[in-house]
């Protein structure tokens, strides 16, 4: 049987396909793992920070569980439309930013004043010592 010159050009031509389209998918998955490795880091820096429910929609995304990744920005999304559950949930956050920020000296003074406008006494008591500088 001999085969036709034609019938060579389609094998060719396939194999060729075949080896581009291999070489995009494996193209396209580097790409998705260095989003993978993106989102691992953004979420252990969002945990670093306090911002734990942002942290596990970012685990969510690394880990490619787009239905938990959703269900959790939803949830959220819902709980941040509650002022007390808001306000819990940035607590975190706040937690970890106010010793940071009392540290230095300009945030210092930005919270103290801040504290002071609110209407609360922010001198130290007497026979205690002044906040660390």
């Amino acid at each position: 049987m001999e085969m036709s010159w034609e019938i060579g050009i389609i094998c060719a031509l396939s194999a060729v396909v075949a080896v581009f389209v291999v070489c995009w998918w494996f193209r396209v998955d580097t790409k998705w793992e260095k989003r993978q490795e993106m989102c691992q880091d953004l979420s252990k820096t969002c945990t670093i920070y306090g911002y734990d429910r942002i942290a596990s929609i970012c685990d969510a995304a690394g880990r490619k569980d787009l239905s938990g990744m959703i269900e959790q920005t939803v949830v959220l999304a819902k709980d941040m439309l509650d002022p007390l559950k808001a306000a819990a949930i940035l607590m975190g956050p706040i937690k970890k930013a106010v010793p940071r920020m009392l540290d230095d000296p300009e945030e210092r003074e930005w919270i103290l004043t801040a504290v002071r406008k609110a209407g609360y006494d922010v001198s130290p008591p007497m026979g205690n010592p002044p906040i660390k500088k």
